[in-house]
């Protein structure tokens, strides 16, 4: 293989985050900071003007920017899970395409922005599965805060497996349990294929 056509097979995989690139450079590339008029949440590009996000983040209020970029909503279409595709005017260079189910025990990471900080990198696992209100959802052992909702929890390849929907706590008899809690993605086909 030729040095330019190896040179441009590497720039293509970063691109797309694929190749075995580092999953930490790629969250880094398309995780996002949405401003409200009532507060934030995190996201994550996943089409060139797309972003996934969690629909609590949406309800009764307006998206004014992202990264602090002003924008302007062009669709929304939700799951019923608490997940949020949205079509908006800004342009992502990366984005991110892979989605894996977690499996017990395994290591994963998020990319949020708690209590306005932006990017702030923690590690955990995949603790397992549980219900809330009769629903699935998978647990975390993996520290989360107000702000961190909407953000993509990643693998270690860079696939998304969850995106943070809030905490899961457990009390008894003094005692405090709390993890990092997803919904399974539930778009129909149609929904996914509004990503642009």
């Amino acid at each position: 293989m030729t040095t330019v056509r190896a040179l441009a097979l590497i720039a293509l995989c970063g691109l797309l985050g694929a190749c075995g690139g580092n999953p930490l450079t790629l969250a880094r590339q398309t995780e996002h900071l949405l401003t409200f008029r009532g507060g934030t949440c995190s996201a994550t590009a996943v089409g060139p003007h797309t972003l996934l996000s969690a629909s609590h983040c949406f309800a009764n209020d307006t998206l004014v920017s992202i990264d602090g970029k002003p924008t302007r909503v062009l669709w929304i279409a939700q799951d019923g899970h608490d997940h949020t595709l949205v079509g908006q005017t800004i342009a992502f260079a990366h984005y991110v395409h892979h989605y894996a189910t977690g499996v017990q025990g395994e290591p994963v990471f998020v990319l949020g922005n708690p209590a306005n900080d932006r990017d702030v990198y923690r590690k955990g696992y995949v603790s397992g599965p549980s219900k809330e209100g009769g629903q699935p959802v998978t647990l975390y052992e993996l520290p989360i805060f107000f702000g961190d909702s909407g953000a993509a929890i990643f693998d270690g390849d860079g696939r998304i497996v969850g995106v943070v929907a809030g905490l899961h706590v457990m009390t008894a008899e003094g005692l405090t349990l709390t993890f990092g809690v997803s919904r399974p993605l539930a778009f129909t086909a149609s929904q996914w294929g509004l990503i642009r």
